[in-house]
């Protein structure tokens, strides 16, 4: 291989890279083909439970609970959640939907992220013969373009193939604007909202607005200490004054101000003026970056403002958020930092759960098996529905393999139902969605519990598929706790682990026998 000349690669280094390469566009085009064969696979999936639906005449519900049953065992197979796998599989109708597009991606000569983009800008064409125009369009660009510039490529294709008017699709389109959170690492989540673009851009803008008000604010505030310095004198005005060295500054008020630097001296609020005239007060410690108050602007908007162009239960004081968290003791008394778990979602910081931990109207002590962690007892110092927070506790989700449906969203059901013999009791009851709730009855599937709340499903293909309560896998002996009575017995004027509760966790009996 004859190889150009190079100032910073030698023609060794050079013929190695190029080897390699050539290797990462060969290993991608058998990522695409292995894709395309799982996605045909799950084509093949999904055909066959057509065909059971057609072979025994099933219709309304009994047709709904055999896809039910293929996509909650496809999940477990994979260990996805069973949505998921209902979205693998219809995804899988491209390969019908487009298959110029699937064949390329079959070839190797596009890749999953062309895939994604041209599928995603030509679902909403009504017909195969749009699609075959859109593929006809599309595919010479795919090949030779980046996915991003292909998406571009692909909206404008679409909108032009598309024989319906824009204006009735967006009418039709704005009818599915709405609201969801997606939970990431760390302790934080992302919200999302779908508007017409109309609204969303304002919005967008609106909310940068603020944040730059907020940070000229900030700015100027800082600015004015900063250049103030070692002031002496006085301003016993409500105005501000303006000095340059040893000298005097009018203010606006009805005093006047002394300096020793060059800069601004006032009185009372810090204020800026805003770059629409308005004055606003600023928090000179205010460190948070653009981003930052931007994220913090949404959050008090939504936290503290009510919609005043909708009726109904939209005031502030009659929505109650409802969320669970569980926070190590050690942690409520401050002497770890250890995170919280928000139920559902993942950690929080130990601030944070104790905080929300001092203002709750109530709170439950969870005691476990050193040995199985699995959950003992659940006691409340003002006792209810004691059963029913042990299970929330115990099972915090959807006890149907890979469900992370929280336990507020969730029904409480008998293993062995009620009407044949089950007990209503902690070893025969568990957390089930709507979902498989309706699914564990009407379904092919089924479900026996073992000891410690552990769910053994059998699917209708009879593979078996173990739950176990997510509590009795974080609830494990914790070392901290140890020296932490270790600590209290040799230290001087260390309390004990009882006497160090935290005040919210009192009652009026006293602090309890931890």
């Amino acid at each position: 291989m004859n190889l150009p000349p190079h100032t910073s690669f030698k023609p060794e280094l050079l013929a190695r890279l190029s080897e390699r390469y050539a290797d990462a566009m060969r290993l991608r085009a058998e990522t695409s083909r292995a894709q395309a064969r799982e996605m045909e696979n799950f084509r093949a999936i999904r055909q066959i439970v057509e065909e059971a639906v057609e072979q025994t005449g099933a219709s309304g519900r009994a047709a709904e609970m055999l896809y039910r049953e293929s996509n909650a065992e496809l999940g477990a197979t994979l260990r996805i959640h069973d949505r998921t796998a209902a979205g693998l599989l219809a995804e899988a109708q491209l390969v019908d939907d487009f298959p110029a597009v699937f064949e390329a991606f079959k070839d190797g000569r596009i890749h999953a992220g062309h895939l994604q983009k041209i599928v995603a800008a030509g679902t909403e064409l009504p017909d195969a013969t749009a699609r075959a125009r859109f593929e006809e369009v599309i595919l010479p660009i795919a090949e030779r373009e980046t996915p991003s510039r292909t998406d571009k490529f692909a909206r404008d294709a679409a909108e032009q193939l598309h024989p319906d008017s824009f204006i009735d699709r967006h009418k039709a389109a704005a009818a599915c604007r709405g609201v969801w959170v997606v939970d990431l690492p760390d302790g934080m989540s992302e919200l999302g909202v779908l508007l017409p673009s109309l609204e969303a851009h304002a919005a967008f803008n609106r909310i940068k607005h603020m944040a730059r008000s907020v940070r000229q604010a900030n700015r100027a505030a800082r600015a004015r200490i900063k250049g103030t310095g070692s002031a002496t004198g006085s301003d016993t005005g409500d105005g501000s004054g303006i000095g340059n060295g040893n000298g005097t500054g009018n203010g606006n008020g009805n005093g006047t101000g002394t300096g020793n630097g060059n800069g601004n001296g006032s009185s009372g609020l810090d204020v800026s003026v805003d770059v629409l005239g308005v004055e606003l007060p600023g928090d000179p410690t205010d460190e948070r970056s653009q981003g930052e108050i931007e994220a913090d602007v949404i959050v008090d908007m939504f936290l503290t403002a009510t919609p005043a162009a909708h009726t109904g239960a939209t005031e502030l004081s009659q929505i109650k958020a409802q969320i669970q968290i569980q926070i190590p003791v050690l942690t409520a008394m401050g002497r770890s930092n250890k995170p919280a778990t928000l139920i559902g979602v993942g950690p929080i910081d130990p601030a944070t759960a104790r905080e929300l931990a001092g203002a709750a109207s109530g709170w439950d002590r969870v005691l476990t098996d050193p040995i199985t962690h699995g959950i003992l007892a659940v006691d409340r110092y003002t006792p209810s529905e004691s059963l029913k927070r042990t299970l929330r506790v115990r099972d915090e989700h959807c006890r149907f393999p890979g469900c992370r449906q929280p336990a507020h969203r969730a029904d409480i059901d008998h293993t062995k139902d009620f009407a044949t013999g089950g007990h209503t009791c902690e070893s025969n009851l568990a957390l089930l969605c709507e979902s498989h709730h309706m699914m564990k009855h009407e379904a092919a599937w089924t479900v026996v519990q073992h000891a410690g709340g552990i769910l053994e499903w059998t699917s209708p293909t009879g593979q078996v598929f173990t739950d176990i309560p997510a509590s009795s896998v974080r609830f494990e002996p914790d070392d901290e706790w140890n020296a932490y009575f270790a600590r209290s017995d040799t230290e001087p004027g260390d309390s004990s682990p009882a006497d160090a509760i935290p005040d919210f966790a009192r009652d009026d009996d006293g602090p309890p026998p931890f």
